[in-house]
């Protein structure tokens, strides 16, 4: 947290750190980049009672549920596609909605973004996740996730790495296009 305030200080001049919508729009009505902080992966979240309210306070608007292991909020597409949140996992999902953190299923199991669409009626995001359709990689989202993200308001953001681009080669531009 110190070198984030840090950087976004040594940075004003082009970068604004926001918490909320409104500092997002005045970032972006000043012609400068807004960035949020997040976490990405809530197994590092302190295993305490007040760990929401604790990094909520720190200026974390935005948690990815998993990366790439189970851990005690649920299950990551990179250890088994069947295995979904937690009831834990599901009742982060329900805190981050009440608290106003954006909650990311990026690296998250099929069933765990089912689950999330179950716990949740507010948009969600996936920040870089690609099209399985195109790419068949577990961490790609297929389609039917993509509507549902969309019923939601949710939006979603490519991942440039070419293992979620292109099968077996090097990732071209073509590939980001498509």
């Amino acid at each position: 947290l110190t070198t984030a305030r840090r950087e976004f200080a040594a940075n004003a001049d082009w970068l604004t750190f926001c918490r909320s919508a409104a500092d997002i729009r005045t970032a972006v009505e000043a012609g400068k980049a807004a960035a949020l902080l997040s976490v990405e992966g809530a197994e590092l979240l302190p295993d305490r009672p007040d760990a929401l309210d604790y990094v909520y306070d720190a200026g974390v608007r935005l948690i990815t549920l998993t990366w790439n292991y189970r851990s005690r909020y649920g299950c990551s597409s990179a250890v088994d596609q069947n295995e979904g949140l937690t009831e834990l996992g599901k009742q982060l999902v329900r805190d981050c909605d009440e608290k106003g953190i954006i909650v990311d299923v990026s690296h998250l199991s099929d069933r765990g973004f089912w689950d999330v669409c179950e716990a949740t009626d507010r948009p969600f995001v996936a920040t870089h996740s690609d099209s399985r359709v195109l790419c068949r990689n577990s961490r790609n989202l297929t389609d039917e996730q993509f509507r549902a993200l969309c019923q939601l308001g949710g939006t979603a953001g490519l991942n440039l790495y070419s293992p979620f681009l292109a099968e077996q080669r090097r990732a071209t531009f073509s590939d980001i296009a498509r």
